[in-house]
């Protein structure tokens, strides 16, 4: 019985350090959470693929555009941030270009070291495989030319960040409008 005991008080023991003035000790991040939890990842964590684009135009840039607002609400601010948005879009779009052209070119090596040796099955899947990566290149294209002239794909960044950019805006609004309604009661 004695035995069980130590480990009872060993419990209980370790339940009173986590508490201060006789409550438990609560963690910050069950109430909380910190601005970079739902932002975007940044531009180095993204692979340079054609997922990697994809992620990158799926993100969640009204929730940035919300937390961007809250630390400055200048216009020209918005527009900044849309800039860098779209100049990151930009640059990954031209390494995913770059890795792409590289594999190409490894691609055409394959194909005719092996179209000499007569591996036809081989030649073939090759050629499928640039064709699919031919594809990613117009595409790629497509969405560079959007950034650029801020059409199509492009816009989906703009208006989100935007949107999420007016709502900070109501945000700060909403309180200052409510903080002086309760300093003049």
């Amino acid at each position: 019985m004695a035995f069980l005991d130590f480990f009872r008080t060993n419990r209980a023991s370790n339940n009173t350090e986590n508490e201060i003035g006789g409550k438990p000790e609560i963690q910050e991040d069950i109430f909380t959470y910190k601005a970079n939890d739902y932002l975007n990842p940044t531009l180095h964590s993204i692979d340079a693929t054609m997922d990697g684009v994809y992620n990158y135009l799926r993100g969640d840039y009204h929730n940035k555009g919300y937390a961007d607002c809250l630390v400055n609400s200048e216009p020209k601010y918005r527009e900044d941030n849309i800039e860098v948005l779209l100049l990151d879009l930009e640059l990954l779009i031209d390494q995913t270009t770059q890795k792409y052209n590289e594999e190409l070119r490894d691609i055409d090596f394959h194909m005719q070291s092996r179209s000499d040796e007569g591996l036809t099955n081989l030649v073939s899947q090759l050629g499928v495989r640039k064709k699919v990566i031919g594809e990613y290149l117009e595409k790629l294209s497509t969405f560079r030319n959007d950034a650029i002239n801020r059409e199509k794909t492009a816009l989906k960044i703009i208006k989100s960040y935007s949107k999420g950019f007016q709502r900070g805006l109501v945000a700060l609004s909403s309180s200052q409008l409510l903080n002086k309604e309760l300093e003049n009661e």
